[in-house]
């Protein structure tokens, strides 16, 4: 049985709100683990790997690399674009 409109809507406000959070917390969290050498992936395999340990999916890879542009970290920006 399909979901109401109510419930609909309430899973769409709940999908947002946790991209928010992504996008928010884990994502820059993540970014300064890097920063700090406490997550340091090797290559892109690894990179995703750790992203999805931390509750991160490949979506947010273009995020990750303006972090890491931004955060002057060109190994994580070149393994974030040559993933």
């Amino acid at each position: 049985k399909f979901a109401d409109e109510k419930q609909m809507r309430k899973d769409e406000d709940d999908v947002v709100e946790a991209a928010g959070f992504l996008l928010r917390r884990v994502v820059p969290h993540f970014a300064a683990q890097c920063n700090k050498l406490q997550q340091s992936p090797l290559d892109g395999a690894h990179l995703v790997r750790l992203m999805h340990k931390s509750g991160i999916n490949v979506r947010y890879l273009g995020q990750m690399a303006a972090l890491a542009v931004k955060l002057n970290m060109p190994h994580i920006a070149q393994l974030c674009t040559s993933e």
